[in-house]
């Protein structure tokens, strides 16, 4: 406001002063256009904002799925002892450091992401990054690249990840069981393709009913 400005640049007392008034007017003005530029950016981030200073923490949270999961998140101890750590790794090495992490809220798992830079001796400033659909995404693709799409049994390349993993080493018990569905193709070429797919379908479900506790169950062909 107009009168927090006086007050600021110090009009109305020494005459002196009075002359400095329209520079120290435009630089009270430019501070708070930037005031609001860093008040507008804040509101419109989707992350959690957290800043303080030693052990003192301030957060700021977006409306949505976020605020509750930024209320609880500095009363877990776990997570408050590892930010802690975070911003202590930020100091020591002087630049910023990223670590990612797993929150639970209200029955959801989030899978997160903390941006930690220390700012002078004491003053740190963390963002936290809602990473879930992003690691949920990434982990459907690794899931549905190891999975035939059929039966979904593992395909030949996690069965091929299975027996490299065993390579070189001393298995006290391992059983190998290699399974053929004879005469398949002649159903396929009597009966048609869609007839042989359910009779790949019908044999993975009876292995997978009766090889449920193996370690890899795939169609490999």
């Amino acid at each position: 406001s107009a009168l927090t400005r006086d007050a600021i640049i110090g009009l109305g007392e020494a005459s002196y002063r009075k002359s400095y008034y329209p520079a120290l007017q435009k630089k009270v003005l430019d501070l708070e256009l930037l005031n609001s530029k860093y008040r507008t950016l804040i509101e419109t981030m989707p992350d959690i904002l957290i800043t303080g200073a030693s052990e003192d923490f301030s957060v700021y949270s977006p409306p949505g799925k976020l605020a509750l999961v930024a209320e609880e998140i500095l009363r877990d101890e776990t997570i408050s002892t590892f930010l802690k750590g975070t911003i202590a790794a930020s100091r020591a090495e002087n630049k910023l450091v990223a670590r990612n992490f797993a929150f639970k809220s209200g029955g959801k798992q989030f899978f997160l992401e903390a941006r930690v830079n220390s700012i002078g001796a004491d003053d740190f400033l963390i963002i936290i990054r809602d990473m879930t659909e992003e690691v949920l995404s990434k982990s459907k693709l690794y899931e549905m690249a190891r999975q035939d799409g059929m039966t979904n049994l593992a395909n030949r390349r996690c069965f091929e990840e299975v027996l490299t993993k065993h390579m070189g080493k001393y298995c006290k018990a391992l059983t190998l069981v290699m399974i053929d569905i004879d005469g398949l193709k002649t159903i396929n070429d009597t009966y048609g393709h869609p007839v042989g797919d359910q009779l790949i379908i019908a044999m993975a479900n009876i292995l997978r009913d009766n090889f449920a506790g193996s370690e890899c169950i795939a169609r490999v062909g």
